[in-house]
């Protein structure tokens, strides 16, 4: 057997449904990740963030499942014939790379493109957030790495996606792959990734369909990575509205009575296109419900393939008070007619405002 060994890391600069974003090796079976418990940054807080990540990785679209276990024995290397999640405080020295994140290693037969083993080092030197606080992450201007997005972005890689530079995507910047709605913030493997996924893979039986929304969209990229940006809230020429920043977070001044616009970010990570309706909504705090006050109401179809963002038009209350506070989201499926596999990231804030 002619053997290959590949490494992909998630860096700090921080694929796809075409199949160029796929990398070497594809997975004979769904892979099954031995968590090594031996280092002592080990935690039950970073337990539950792989637990939650398996999980969302797991509810994808393809044919391939995925996997974590508790290891049988305290050592975890490369070319042992174990597929292993650990951590690593050496990350340059384990992974080859200066700046860290996570790296998954693949084995793989050049004349079968299959792969024998995947490990995965997570960089044990980055303060990583745990308890799915936003307020707590590098998007927002804090200090701590999402744990469960570069999870995904290294589980990602464990299923057979390479990196990718031309969407909004997880196996780009994946610290801002999200949806947020209050204070916390969960994710998933996205629409582009789970296209690539059932690319590679095929999709799975049976219906298998969900629908995100999110408040960061596609920017540029940096190197390999896609990086990502903030959903602006613009005048009805398309004009960025001046803001201000509040713990890391846009705070738009609007005036009350008049036409503007909300950028929205749409995910379809089934396996189907849907038409759906998309609402935006005005809430007097971040949590968005469809019990808020509506702003608009639209007919959008979903393609199942690469994410979308698109602006879309609102006028604002009249009957605002000027001085006050008030938010601007969106929810995808605001009937609730699709069943879905996760209900939980289908509405978004989209921004802050302050009414002149």
């Amino acid at each position: 057997m002619n053997r290959s060994l590949l490494v992909l890391a998630a860096l700090f600069a921080t694929a796809s449904a075409q199949a160029s974003s796929t990398w070497h090796g594809k997975c004979a079976s769904s892979p099954n990740l031995l968590i090594n418990s031996a280092s002592a940054i080990w935690f039950s807080s970073y337990n539950t963030s792989i637990s939650t990540a398996t999980s969302i990785a797991m509810k994808n679209a393809s044919s391939l499942g995925f996997y974590t276990s508790a290891d049988d024995d305290s050592t975890t290397s490369v070319s042992n014939g174990e597929n292993e999640l650990t951590y690593t405080y050496s990350f340059s020295g384990t992974c080859g790379v200066t700046a860290g994140g996570g790296c998954t290693f693949a084995i793989y037969d050049t004349s079968t493109n299959i792969r024998s083993e995947i490990d995965v080092f997570m960089d044990g030197n980055i303060a990583w957030d745990t308890d799915l606080k936003l307020a707590d992450t590098w998007g927002y201007g804090a200090a701590e790495r999402p744990a469960i997005t570069t999870l995904l972005h290294e589980f990602g890689h464990a299923m057979g996606l390479g990196h990718e530079t031309r969407y909004y995507n997880m196996m780009g910047s994946d610290w801002t792959v999200m949806t947020s709605n209050g204070a916390a913030y969960t994710s998933a493997l996205g629409e582009d990734a789970t296209t690539g996924l059932r690319a590679l893979y095929g999709s799975t039986t049976g219906s298998y369909e969900d629908l995100a929304v999110s408040h960061w969209r596609y920017s540029s990229f940096s190197g390999e990575y896609s990086t990502h940006a903030r959903n602006r809230v613009q005048d009805s020429a398309g004009t960025e509205l001046s803001y201000t920043t509040t713990a890391g977070q846009p705070v738009y001044t609007i005036t009350k009575g008049a036409k503007g616009k909300a950028e929205v970010t749409v995910d379809n990570n089934g396996a189907a296109a849907q038409t759906t309706t998309l609402k935006l909504y005005l809430s007097a705090d971040s949590t968005i419900t469809t019990s808020d006050t509506a702003l608009l109401s639209q007919s959008i179809y979903m393609a199942a393939d690469v994410p979308s963002t698109g602006a879309y038009a609102v006028t604002w209350p009249s009957t605002l008070t000027s001085g006050a506070t008030w938010y601007v989201g969106a929810c995808v499926d605001a009937s609730s007619t699709l069943t879905e596999v996760r209900e939980d990231n289908n509405c978004a804030y989209i921004a802050q405002l302050k009414v002149r």
